[in-house]
């Protein structure tokens, strides 16, 4: 059994949660820069929902292809190659900005390019995890990844924003690059033995053929079958809090939006406490405690249905941040522990297609159901629906014998 400081000790795994810091800065800040730059560009709502669509459509597109190269070609590759291809896009982009011809629809397809290569890039990072580190060690692993990777980005959206309005885009994107860059060249010094060797000769069809092998193992294992539909129908419901809380907070309990972040960093802040929490506690009834997880978020998004004041909204919303995140981060880990090692890109990239066909799915309902409907009420529907995806999770989720994190 390896401890939380034994894991860490170990210099291929600090070397993935390294790369993992510099992948996670980078994209944290494309994101902030490219949204600012729509913004500027256009001053459109409209625009900035059309971007923000642009972002779904590479994980319908690629996850599946990505997640079977990630299984027949080499990880590291794919990792380097990938992000290798991002910090170029990025350079594009500033030319772009140098030049003064920088338009909506060019930012629309550089986006979709960095997302699209950020599909590829997934994949072959969870596989990568899997053959770092040992199954029973999988949780912890993640929960440390999750938790720095939270504070990354955190730091990253922060920070981006004020360089932009210090030093400009240009010199911010090419601190951008720079940590796509560091990113690239990290993960060539990854030990993946049991992917670093493999014929790197695949075709088409011996691609095709190996998405038809994943997608026939996922749907003949009922297990995997019930984790991906619940996880799937877990996110489903959280994309509709993306236009639903900023209206509750300006509309129902009629603050500023810029309280907006304030409760954003109460989830930041609890999504780091729960993922350290995760990284060192021993979970002995997986099933039982993401159910309860689950039901509590939904208790706290029921209960912010009815406050009207901002204090208890931003704790009720940090107590929901920190039981959705306990609630991902073991259904995750369930997903990786029951898949066979050789499958496990298949089976993510498998769940990230169901995943970015349900949020984009998800993200048009929940503006409807907002404008008719109104917020408040759009959070009470989300509560209870939570509460049933808890009974339904106690009912369909595997017995296990416990993920270790100790």
């Amino acid at each position: 059994m390896i401890n939380d400081g034994a894991l860490i000790k170990k210099r291929n795994f600090r070397t993935l949660v390294i790369t993992d810091m510099f992948t996670k800065l980078a994209d944290s800040m494309d994101n902030v820069i490219i949204t600012l730059l729509v913004i500027e560009l256009t001053g459109s709502s409209m625009s900035t929902g059309i971007l923000f669509a642009v972002t779904t459509l590479p994980g319908i597109l690629f996850s599946l292809i990505g997640g079977t190269l990630s299984d027949i070609k080499s990880q590291k590759k794919i990792l380097s190659i990938m992000t290798a291809f991002q910090s170029t896009l990025l350079l594009i982009l500033v030319l772009f900005i140098k030049t003064n011809k920088i338009s909506f629809a060019i930012l629309c397809i550089i986006l979709f390019m960095l997302e699209s290569f950020s599909r590829l890039y997934s994949p072959a990072f969870t596989s990568a995890i899997v053959n770092i580190v040992s199954k029973e060690n999988y949780k912890q692993a993640v929960s440390t990844l999750t938790t720095v990777g939270s504070l990354v980005q955190m730091v990253g959206s922060a920070i981006c924003a004020t360089l932009v309005a210090l030093i400009g885009y240009i010199p911010t994107l090419l601190i951008n690059v720079f940590s796509y860059i560091c990113s690239s060249l990290l993960s060539t010094k990854l030990n993946i033995k049991s992917n670093d060797n493999i014929n790197n000769t695949t075709n088409v069809k011996d691609i095709l053929y190996n998405v038809n092998l994943g997608l026939k193992y996922v749907i003949i294992h009922g297990d995997l079958m019930g984790l991906i539909i619940i996880i799937s129908m877990f996110n489903f419901i959280l994309a509709w809090f993306d236009v639903a809380l900023p209206f509750l907070l300006t509309d129902f309990i009629n603050v500023p939006i810029e309280f907006l972040g304030y409760v954003k960093s109460a989830s930041t802040f609890m999504f780091v406490i729960a993922g350290i929490i995760m990284a060192k506690k021993k979970v002995n009834n997986t099933k039982n405690v993401i159910s309860i997880s689950i039901a509590i978020l939904g208790f706290c998004i029921v209960i912010m249905s009815y406050i009207k004041n901002i204090f208890f909204s931003v704790i009720l919303w940090g107590i929901a941040a920190f039981f959705r995140t306990i609630a991902v981060l073991l259904l995750m880990s369930q997903l990786a522990i029951v898949s066979e090692e050789n499958m496990i890109g298949r089976v993510m990239g498998f769940f990230m297609l169901i995943t970015s066909i349900s949020m984009l799915l998800s993200r048009l309902l929940s503006g409807v159901i907002v404008t008719c409907l109104g917020a408040s009420t759009t959070f009470k529907i989300a509560g209870f629906t939570f509460f049933i995806l808890a009974i339904l999770s106690f009912i369909k989720l595997p017995k296990n014998k416990g993920l270790r994190g100790e």
